[in-house]
């Protein structure tokens, strides 16, 4: 059976000998090795993350300019771009710099409407992803959540299709790749997740040693987190997953190394 890795930037992943990788934004950062062991190499990528590495040469943040650098190195086979809404210059932007690269890898855009029907496809519900810890949250922000959706909605309907919704109601970049890999791959696959987690969403690791994001305000949910959760529920359904995450344990069987140091059988070995 086909081992496809989903790599995501958080710090100390493990990363085991597959057949493919998929590599979120800049998370081959520090696994340029492990990434250059795999035959099929891809980057899946938010053009608005990569256009600000551009910014990053007219003084915005070296975070950003440091994984563009990263993406551009990674001798990566296939970049996979989603574009992101009223964002069109963005997308063109990074295609331009991109053809510079050598070599130039061969280059997908996937749009607002395609990414949002990948996700409610694949993951078999309806976008937004959220469940009732919406109602967590301050009526105020509740409120103010429910009428951009409904504007979403409008727009999806009878609109562009460029509006989109907050991040905490849509799947991180990382998982995005793992919907982009089902896709191409199907069932014939297991997908070994790694570098994605529930905590540390914020966090990621340079050469100059860890690096934080800005973090929400404390009386809304995080970013993709729950979003995440709920798709990869319900993608264990129907595909082999398995993490070197343990902090996964409970939405995909641990594999390999991290299933011994666990006590439990390495997935790989049953």
């Amino acid at each position: 059976m086909k081992k496809i890795v989903i790599l995501g930037a958080k710090p100390g992943a493990v990363i085991p000998t597959a057949d493919a990788i998929y590599a979120a934004n800049a998370a081959v950062m520090g696994h340029e090795a492990a990434f250059a062991e795999c035959r099929e190499r891809i980057v899946v990528a938010s053009s608005t993350v990569l256009a600000k590495g551009i910014e990053h040469e007219a003084g915005g943040d070296d975070l950003y300019g440091r994984k563009l650098a990263a993406v551009r190195a990674s001798g990566a086979s296939r970049l996979v771009l989603f574009a992101d809404p009223g964002r069109r210059n963005h997308v063109d932007r990074v295609l331009s710099l991109l053809a510079t690269s050598d070599p130039a890898p061969a280059t997908t855009v996937i749009s607002v409407r395609e990414r949002t029907a990948m996700v409610e496809n694949v993951g078999r519900l309806r976008y937004p992803v959220m469940d009732r810890t919406f109602f967590s949250q301050p009526v105020g922000v509740q409120l103010r959540d429910a009428t951009e959706i409904a504007g979403y909605w409008l727009n999806r309907v009878a609109g562009d299709g460029m509006k989109d919704v907050r991040a905490k109601y849509r799947p991180s970049t990382g998982i995005l790749a793992l919907l982009l890999a089902i896709t191409e791959n199907g069932e014939a696959a297991t997908y070994i997740i790694c570098g994605i987690g529930l905590s540390d969403r914020n966090v990621f690791l340079t050469s100059g040693g860890y690096r934080f994001n800005r973090n929400n305000a404390g009386h809304v949910l995080p970013k993709h987190t729950r979003a995440d959760m709920i798709l990869l529920a319900r993608l264990r359904e129907r595909y082999r997953l398995v993490t070197t995450e343990p902090e996964l344990a409970g939405l995909a069987d641990l594999y390999g190394p991290t299933a011994a140091a666990s006590g439990t059988d390495a997935c790989e070995e049953r």
